[in-house]
């Protein structure tokens, strides 16, 4: 067995990497130990490295608590008056560009909705030619009498 003076019990452990003796207790496998009857004892310069470990675990942590990330400040970037009353300018011409466009088309959309209603369907014009057809020979007839004849309906 190795000299005693190299084990520390548990309590002077956690003592020496600063937590409770319930925390230190867990350490037991990551160490080396020895048991004294019902006691653990834990090697002296394992423990001192694994004090160096948790205070700089402890530090990072608590540098990293404190760190605060500076305020972001807004992009804002400002705009020379002249620019910015150019580019409105030059927007508002350009709406209007579009709004003339709208209503151009919106006028074609109705002139064609319009020749749409004024088409005949073909059931109606083949009965308007055979009422040309009609009207054409009656007039052929009519002319083909003196106009004495038409007046006083002879045949």
């Amino acid at each position: 067995m190795s000299d005693k003076h190299e084990y520390i019990s548990v309590e002077e452990a956690a003592t020496l990497i600063g937590r409770s003796v319930r925390q230190t207790s867990r350490y037991a496998t990551k160490v080396r130990t020895i048991r004294v009857g019902t006691r653990t004892l834990y090697h002296q310069e394992d423990m001192l490295q694994v004090a160096a470990e948790l205070q700089a675990r402890d530090s990072i942590h608590e540098r990293a608590e404190e760190y605060r990330p500076p305020p972001k400040q807004p992009s804002t970037e400002l705009v020379p008056p002249g620019e910015m009353l150019d580019y409105l300018r030059e927007r508002d011409q350009h709406v209007e560009r579009l709004t003339q466009q709208i209503a151009a088309a919106a006028h074609r959309v109705g002139e064609l909705e319009t020749l749409l209603a004024q088409r005949l369907l073909p059931e109606d014009a083949d009965a308007l030619r055979r009422e040309r057809d009609a009207l054409k020979d009656e007039i052929r007839r009519l002319q083909g009498r003196p106009w004495w004849k038409r007046l006083l309906n002879l045949p």
